[in-house]
């Protein structure tokens, strides 16, 4: 009786320090998978395409583990919706990225459609995709529960009029300086609706403090163009093209600045440099176009704007280079 009450005991005790080591285990688990997830976000917030990747593959490795959690498939969507707004950016292909970010989004509200990080990523989602009117809605949800969260605050001011003066951006901010993408926004509202250029330079800057990258530089650039500083300008494209020999933007947006200086034989090689790696720049061929004209070669002047008005048709921020575009081709057939 003794030995069945002492094999008894022993089996219990067995069977308790069992059930303890697995669930130190399960803690070990979950608190890699917490290190992953916040190691995932603050990546996806540096906003360039490394960065993404890298939570991506953190995001996956979340799921290795934990195949159901809602947290990790919000992060996916996110990840590649912004992947995919940033390739739109530059002109490469994103098609694929936002197919991505529809199919993770969906896995997450199926898991948990109230977990507020399936929620942020959905507003994300609709931001980037140029759905302003339900991120905001999604992004004010969220800030009716957490007024903290900064995230949400970026995505609510993204989605309406977005003043630079408004106190949800600048609260944002405060709460993240980190934000990249936040950062971005803000200064491109600066730089291409109210002209103020200084400012605009100065959050790039900040940006570029954080994390710097060849889509900064070369946005820092564009600033130095449009205020005649065409020496820094310079240098910001070159800065870009050294971190990435194949960052088409940089070589378009040097060419440009070279017509300017009326440098033309220099800025018709970054320009055609530019066209061999990325071919869906409508800029490119207009300024060539302009180039050309400068040398007098009517025949490749003329064939550059109809390149370039084929690219250009719809969109509206072209309308005053097609019109030009549309009057030399004319003025030449005469």
């Amino acid at each position: 009786m003794k030995k069945l009450t002492r094999l008894s005991l022993f089996l219990i005790i067995s069977v308790l320090i069992s059930n303890i080591s697995t669930i130190g285990a399960k803690a070990d688990d979950n608190k890699d998978q917490s290190k992953l997830l916040k190691e995932a976000k603050e990546s996806f917030l540096l906003f360039t395409p490394q960065s993404i990747g890298k939570a991506i593959d953190k995001y996956n490795k979340v799921l290795e583990n934990n195949p159901k959690n809602p947290d990790a498939y919000a992060g996916l969507a996110q990840s590649y919706s912004l992947l995919g707004f940033y390739n739109q950016q530059v002109k490469d292909d994103y098609e694929n990225e936002f197919n991505k970010a529809h199919s993770y989004i969906l896995k997450a509200l199926a898991l948990d459609k109230s977990n507020s990080n399936v929620k942020r990523a959905l507003a994300y989602y609709y931001l980037h995709l140029s759905r302003e009117k339900e991120a905001g809605k999604i992004a004010d949800e969220i800030l009716s529960k957490n007024k903290k969260d900064y995230e949400a605050m970026y995505i609510s001011w993204a989605s309406g009029a977005k003043h630079p003066e408004d106190v949800t951006i600048s609260k944002a901010l405060e709460e993240n300086p980190e934000m990249i993408e936040a950062r971005v926004d803000l200064a491109q509202v600066l730089f291409y609706r109210k002209a103020r250029y200084s400012r605009a330079a100065e959050e790039v800057q900040k940006a570029i403090d954080i994390h710097d990258s060849p889509y900064l530089r070369d946005l820092l650039g564009n600033i130095y163009v449009n205020q005649h500083n065409y020496e820094k300008s310079a240098d910001e494209f070159k800065r870009a093209m050294n971190m990435d020999p194949k960052f088409a933007s940089a070589y378009k947006d040097y060419g440009i600045s070279l017509f300017y200086k009326s440098k033309i034989n220099d800025s018709i090689d970054q320009l055609i440099k530019s066209i061999s790696l990325n071919p869906r720049f409508p800029e490119a061929y207009f300024y060539l176009a302009k180039n050309y004209e400068r040398k007098g070669n009517h025949a490749k002047s003329d064939n550059y704007y109809k390149d370039f008005l084929r690219l250009a048709a719809g969109e509206s921020k072209y309308y005053e280079m097609i019109l030009i575009a549309k009057q030399n081709l004319k003025d030449d057939s005469k």
